[in-house]
C-alpha cells in the first residue's frame, strides 16, 4: 500500500509521501515572455477572441501580426489558455495551444496565458480544471456582475499540490485516456438524444397526419407534404380550427399584481431543457377584471 501523509492543507488533506505541496507559480510561468522580434507584421497569426476557446481545445482563427497590440494577451505553442472571467471560468473555457500560425497566437486580455516551468503541461491543464481549484478560484473573484474575475495574485500563490515529474506523467496521460472514452460516450449520447428527438417528431407527425390505423383506406390530400390520408379525414386551414393571436403580449392595463391569484404566462416565462421539455423559468399574475376583459375579446374575435 502506498504511503500517505498529512499536506498540511485541510482542504487537500492526505498525499502520496514523494508529493509536494507548493505554490501554482511553482508550475507555471503567468504571462510569459514571447519573442517576436523575427516576426514580420505581414505574417498570418493565431487570433482567439473567448468565443473560440472551448473546453479543452480551440476554434482557429487568423489575422496578421499587424493587428496585435498591448490590448491582446500573446502566446506560443504549449502555453496554455485559461479564461478568467465569470461566466468563462465557471463553462470551464481551457485550451493548451497548439499548431498556432507561425507559432505565434494572440488573442482576449480575459484570459490568462501560462507557461510550464518544470512541470508537465497536460498535468497542470487537468490541474487547473481540478474541482478544489475551480471552487476556490470562483470564490476569490471580485468585480461587479458578468465582470468578476480572478487575480493573478490568487494565480500565482493559490496552494498546490507537485507529483514528482514521472508521476504527474502517468497522470496526464491517464486522464487522456479517460477523458477521450468519456467525450465518446457522451456523444454517442448526444447522438441517440438526437435520434430520439427526430423519432418523437416523426411518431407524432405520422399520428396527426396518417391516424392510427395501418390498414385505413387513404386519399390524397393534395398537399404535397401531406402526402396521403385516411379518406373520413378533411383537409382545411388551421383558422377553422382554433384562435390564433399574433399580438405581442398583454397591454400594460390587462397586467395584475403579485396580490391577485390568476396565472398567466409569456414566451419569455418558458425556457427548453436539455431532454427537449419546456421549463417555467417566472410567472405573471392577472385579475379577475382582466380575465373578463380577455374573455370578452376572444368573443368578439371573428372566425
Amino acid at each position: 500500500m502506498r504511503q500517505m501523509k498529512d499536506s498540511g492543507i485541510e482542504w487537500i488533506g492526505q498525499i502520496p509521501e514523494e508529493w509536494k505541496v507548493g505554490r501554482l507559480k511553482n508550475m507555471f510561468i503567468l504571462y510569459p515572455y514571447v519573442k517576436t522580434n523575427s516576426v514580420d507584421s505581414n505574417f498570418d497569426v493565431t487570433f482567439l477572441p473567448m468565443e473560440n476557446i472551448k473546453k479543452g481545445f480551440y476554434i482557429d482563427n487568423e489575422r496578421k501580426f499587424s493587428d496585435y497590440t498591448s490590448s491582446y494577451n500573446i502566446f506560443e505553442n504549449d502555453d496554455i489558455l485559461l479564461a478568467k472571467v465569470t461566466p468563462c471560468f465557471e463553462n470551464g473555457n481551457i485550451a493548451i495551444a497548439k499548431n498556432l500560425k507561425n507559432g505565434i497566437g494572440f488573442g482576449t486580455s480575459e484570459i490568462f496565458v501560462i507557461r510550464s516551468s518544470g512541470t508537465n503541461v497536460k498535468f497542470i491543464f487537468y490541474y487547473l480544471q481540478g474541482e478544489h481549484f475551480r471552487q476556490r478560484a470562483i470564490a476569490t473573484m471580485t468585480g461587479a456582475g458578468g465582470l468578476k474575475r480572478i487575480s493573478p495574485t490568487f494565480m500565482k500563490n493559490e496552494t498546490a499540490v507537485i507529483p514528482p515529474l514521472d508521476e504527474q506523467q502517468r497522470i496526464a496521460d491517464y486522464l487522456d485516456a479517460q477523458c477521450a472514452r468519456i467525450d465518446e460516450t457522451m456523444e454517442l449520447v448526444r447522438q441517440s438524444k438526437e435520434k430520439l428527438r427526430a423519432y418523437k417528431l416523426s411518431l407524432i407527425t405520422e399520428a396527426v397526419t396518417k391516424g392510427l390505423d395501418p390498414n385505413v383506406p387513404m386519399k390524397d390530400s393534395g398537399i404535397p407534404w401531406i402526402g396521403q390520408t385516411p379518406t373520413s379525414w378533411k383537409v382545411c386551414q388551421l383558422k377553422h380550427v382554433g384562435k390564433i393571436s399574433s399580438g405581442t403580449g398583454f397591454p400594460l392595463e390587462y397586467q395584475g399584481n403579485t396580490s391577485e391569484i390568476y396565472p398567466f404566462y409569456k414566451v419569455s416565462d418558458l425556457e427548453l431543457s436539455s431532454d427537449g421539455k419546456y421549463l417555467i423559468t417566472s410567472q405573471n399574475t392577472i385579475s379577475e377584471e382582466t380575465v373578463c376583459k380577455l374573455k370578452a375579446r376572444i368573443r368578439e374575435c371573428p372566425a
